[in-house]
């Protein structure tokens, strides 16, 4: 990654997609959990490059692939820029077609009936979050409105926004993705008791009354 570095208009860019070749019975040791192997290596690639202000220019994808010509126990690994508007991007502005709709959501939560049941998160490690406003965006980025710091979740990640019908959570193209209940969703309405999941974080979404709950700027 840091080899094959250029100056682009967001600032230091580097590869995003990795091919880790090795020989084909490493391989075959491997092929039980293969997915997730490649998925971890892609998280901790997205985490390596965040913690250095390195910008890929798309999202971690990796992908172990078979070359005979190895020895065994040695790998080669090759890195290269793939179109950044092919699969989902953490960069700030891919999430362009997910927010478009913001301002008639926005406009839906002033209604009184929108805003009468109270949304609290409670996070992994115990913190509790008031959702007060009509809209929350989470991710890394310092300039989201839940701001969370795990290598599991993206820079900009998922929104909660709330409507007439209540609370949905909405994906903003994350690399690691966002489920409900264990379910993988572009968008889908929260309920009381349901367990959000942010690329593995684990949030608690509790709907109705939450005496001591604390505003959400506190949690920034």
């Amino acid at each position: 990654m840091q080899s094959h570095r250029l100056v682009g208009p967001d600032g230091v860019e580097v590869p995003n997609a990795f091919d880790i070749a090795l020989h084909p019975a490493d391989l075959a040791e491997l092929a039980a959990y293969q997915s997730s192997l490649e998925t971890r290596i892609a998280r901790y690639l997205s985490g390596f490059a965040d913690e250095r202000g390195l910008i890929p220019v798309g999202a971690v994808s990796v992908t172990l692939v078979p070359d005979p010509g190895l020895r065994r126990r040695a790998l080669r690994v090759d890195a290269r820029m793939a179109d950044p508007h092919i699969g989902p991007s953490t960069r700030p502005v891919a999430p362009l077609g997910s927010t478009e709709l913001l301002p008639r959501v926005q406009r839906e939560s002033n209604n009184d009936a929108a805003m009468a049941e109270s949304l609290v998160l409670v996070l992994e490690d115990g913190r509790q979050l008031n959702v007060t406003n009509g809209s929350l965006r989470i991710g890394r980025a310092l300039d989201n409105d839940l701001v969370i710091a795990d290598s599991r979740v993206s820079r900009y990640h998922a929104q909660i926004v709330r409507d007439v019908h209540g609370p949905l959570v909405r994906d903003l193209g994350s690399t690691n993705g966002t489920a409900v209940d264990g379910r993988v969703v572009g968008e889908d309405r929260l309920a009381n008791g349901d367990r959000l999941s942010l690329g593995g974080y684990q949030i608690e979404v509790h709907v109705g009354p939450a005496p001591g709950a604390r505003p959400g700027p506190d949690w920034r």
